[in-house]
């Protein structure tokens, strides 16, 4: 236990909090790293990722607080949890015209389209400027007939119509001159539209030329509000909404109507279904109301239909019908309920967890019986097949004596093995794509807390902690280690705080005093180097590309190149980052290196040379802890908050 709170403390005092970004690539003209938005790849509310490793450019494996790791792709992150598109802005809609594109708008005139089976690479877009340069233009509805055609509509009467491949800077177009706001949209053409607006009016026109078309009433009263609109033609449409009766008393209704011509709607009076509708049909539509019912109807015909209850005490934000016997709502508790309209409650649906926060739910869209995608309040979607949706999560590796074993590195030499370690003494080899239940091993006879793995090939892997030991072992045998001291210090005190092999017969550990140990870890207790490289300051990191040269990283921005086989060859020294708090590196050649730091900054260069260093924002970062690089165009860095980023090269 001692152990692992000092480790904590080491890592948040800056001695052990280095998450550096390092690529190298051969020659020293390079252009800088690009870096996506954040994803989230653990996001339950539980621990933040500490350590990642990348085996390969298509399979990283990260490990958190809590004991357990996360293998992902970071190209195509898919939904190990849901993953964050837009961070921090309410997603109030969502379009996907084929399996693989989808579209979604948020409050502030953004638009995203991204690949539900790949979110992470998604870039926002601001596509709706119609206040001014202001973030007040909120984008409620949208719809998309075509992969290159999508229509949104805003708070203040426009629509703005845009290719989500190319948005450029689309012009909006006031459609509503009441600038009522236009709260939903559907498009059965690439020619026709139709929008309703919260004071029950609607408005049709073509994207292409919207003109100045007039808004119709559908809704004499005063008092009603329009939420929805299907159209599953282009001589159909249905709209729902709430009609305020009194103060007390409010009903819900829909409304259907042609669009092209001027005859009077037909009034569908229901006891639900005010918030969304999906028609699959011309004679089926389905809608969602605020208190978790459901309601199937013919838009055709006038009657006064009762509602069921499916998601009893929850408001149902959003729906969508791939088939007349399947649809899909959302709620505001981060649920999804999918059920045959025609028979809802036989059997009843099963509310099922799909977004692990809780997070508000805003729409849905299904483009097949067996894909769906959600967007929430926080930016994120989530992407699952409403048939089988399942949870998907990081996976319980190390529970411990209390469960809560803190892991803080991990290595993996194959794509089908990684080995971590933690706080507690212990080491933990599993297979990334099949976890399953494997068996955490004591390092030594202590709870010594492990702060660095390293594993040059898959039947060695050594381990360094606190106290100045390392443990070489084959990650694949049963049997305990014997741990061999090899950096003593003053007091027997140094917290060797990383290692790294570039062989199986070099390691280089680094320490809090600022010193490096090499060693042989077939024969540690012979002719190990050890010596002074950093001012006595901590280095928190260390990599090396090859056996002649490592790259440590340091609380004060410091970058500190050396040879580990060479002692008499004085260390490279150079402050890189100006914000200080470097916590991990990464080189993936002797010319390129990233590292990152506690402020979410990303800092790459030559690290042989005295040039300045460029250093890189990540949107949406925090405390960055781990970075790792599978090639020398491509790193991923996690943080604090269970983000990752991946950076590629422009060329």
């Amino acid at each position: 236990m001692v152990g692992a709170k000092l480790a904590r403390w080491l890592r948040f005092t800056g001695v052990g909090l280095v998450l550096a970004l390092l690529v190298a690539l051969p020659g020293v003209a390079r252009a800088a790293l690009s870096w996506s938005a954040p994803f989230a790849v653990d996001r339950d509310g539980e621990a933040g990722l500490n350590a990642v490793a990348c085996p390969t450019v298509s399979q990283c494996t990260a490990v958190d607080d809590s004991g357990r790791e996360v293998t992902f792709n970071p190209t195509s992150p898919g939904t190990p949890l849901p993953t964050t598109i837009d961070r921090n802005v309410t997603l109030q809609a969502v379009a996907c015209p084929t399996a693989d594109q989808c579209t979604a708008v948020g409050k502030y005139g953004e638009e995203v389209t991204f690949d539900p089976s790949s979110p992470g690479q998604a870039k926002p877009v601001r596509i709706d400027f119609s206040n001014g340069v202001d973030d007040s233009d909120y984008l409620y509805g949208l719809a998309c007939p075509s992969a290159s055609q999508c229509t949104a509509v805003d708070d203040q009467g426009f629509e703005v119509t845009f290719d989500p491949l190319s948005p450029g800077h689309p012009t909006p177009v006031g459609i509503d001159t009441g600038s009522d706001s236009l709260i939903a949209i559907a498009c059965p053409s690439a020619t026709q539209c139709a929008a309703v607006t919260y004071d029950g009016n609607e408005v049709t026109f073509d994207p292409a030329v919207p003109g100045h078309p007039t808004p119709t009433t559908l809704d004499s009263g005063n008092d009603d509000s329009l939420k929805g609109v299907a159209c599953p033609s282009v001589a159909q449409c249905t709209a729902v909404g709430v009609e305020y009766l009194s103060a007390s008393l409010e009903g819900e209704r829909a409304v259907t109507f042609d669009p092209t011509s001027a005859a009077d709607p037909t009034q569908v009076a229901t006891d639900n279904g005010g918030n969304a509708v999906s028609c699959p049909s011309a004679v089926q539509c389905t809608s969602v109301d605020s208190i978790g019912q459901e309601v199937m109807f013919d838009p055709a015909v006038g009657e006064t239909i009762t509602g069921t209850t499916i998601d009893a005490g929850h408001s149902l934000t959003g729906l969508a019908c791939p088939s007349a016997s399947q649809c899909t709502a959302v709620d505001a508790a981060g649920r999804e309920l999918t059920f045959d309209p025609a028979s809802p409650g036989a059997p009843a649906p099963a509310p099922v967890l799909i977004d692990g926060f809780g997070h508000l739910l805003n729409a849905v869209a299904c483009p097949s019986v067996g894909q769906c995608t959600a967007v929430d309040a926080i930016g994120q979607e989530v992407t699952f097949d409403p048939g089988s949706v399942g949870n998907p999560a990081p996976a319980k590796i190390d529970t411990g004596s209390s469960g809560l074993n803190s892991l803080l590195a991990v290595a993996c030499p194959s794509v089908r093995q990684c080995t971590a370690v933690d706080g507690f003494g212990y080491e933990v080899t599993f297979d990334p794509r099949s976890v399953g239940r494997p068996a955490p091993r004591r390092f030594g006879d202590g709870g010594s807390t492990l702060n660095g793995v390293a594993c040059p090939s898959t039947r060695r892997c050594t381990a360094v902690d606190f106290l100045g030991y390392e443990a070489t072992f084959d990650p694949r045998a049963p049997g305990r280690s014997s741990p061999v001291i090899v950096d003593p210090g003053p007091q027997g005190d140094q917290y060797l705080n990383a290692v790294a092999c570039p062989s199986v017969r070099e390691c280089v550990a680094v320490d809090r005093h600022g010193f490096e140990v090499t060693f042989d870890p077939s024969s540690p207790r012979t002719g190990r180097i050890a010596r002074l490289v950093d001012h006595r300051s901590a280095l928190s990191s260390v990599a090396c590309p090859s056996a002649t040269q490592c790259t440590a990283v340091d609380p004060h921005g410091r970058e500190v190149t050396f040879n580990p086989t060479s002692p008499r060859t004085h260390p490279h020294v150079i402050r890189v980052d100006a914000r200080r708090s470097l916590t991990a590196v990464a080189c993936a050649s002797t010319r390129f290196c990233v590292a990152v730091d506690r402020f979410g900054d990303a800092v790459e260069g030559d690290p042989r040379s005295g040039a300045r260093w460029t250093v890189d924002r990540l949107a949406g970062g925090d405390v960055l802890e781990g970075v790792s690089c599978s090639s020398a165009s491509r790193c991923v860095a996690v943080g604090a908050n269970g983000e990752a980023f991946v950076g590629r090269s422009a060329r």
